[in-house]
């Protein structure tokens, strides 16, 4: 590991652009091992000063050690879950519209509109994120 982060060095003259840990697994993040001394591999890699470093969730500093998603994402997923709610309850209310006949149409119409545009808002704003 020492040879391959020595010429990782020489090859990139002394500065790395970026670095991409994709996950976990040893053979993937080995090479950014550290020592006290700073003679690790890691600290060979660190000196190359690089520009971006992209890590995998799991390396969130507020991640338990068992989580199963990233802490940014348990409210990126509350949201969804309340746009789906929101889209569901829309459309139950369309559906329900067309059996009412004791509600004026032209009201009956807004209605629906509205339901129509509460299902492609939840929709967009899903998409968009």
């Amino acid at each position: 590991m020492r040879l391959i982060a020595n010429r990782i060095k020489d090859d990139c003259d002394g500065k790395l652009d970026a670095i991409v840990a994709t996950h976990r697994h040893k053979d993937h993040i080995s090479g950014f091992a550290t020592n006290a001394s700073g003679t690790g591999y890691g600290d060979i890699i660190r000196k190359l000063e690089p520009d971006i470093i992209v890590q995998p969730w799991t390396e969130h500093p507020e991640a338990p050690v068992d989580a199963n998603v990233a802490p940014s994402l348990k409210s990126f997923h509350a949201h969804q879950k309340r746009l789906k709610d929101m889209e569901t309850f829309a459309a139950s209310i369309y559906s329900e519209l067309k059996s009412f006949d004791r509600i004026p149409l032209d009201l009956r119409k807004r209605l629906q509109f509205l339901c129509i545009q509460v299902q492609t808002l939840a929709w967009d704003t899903c998409c968009q994120m």
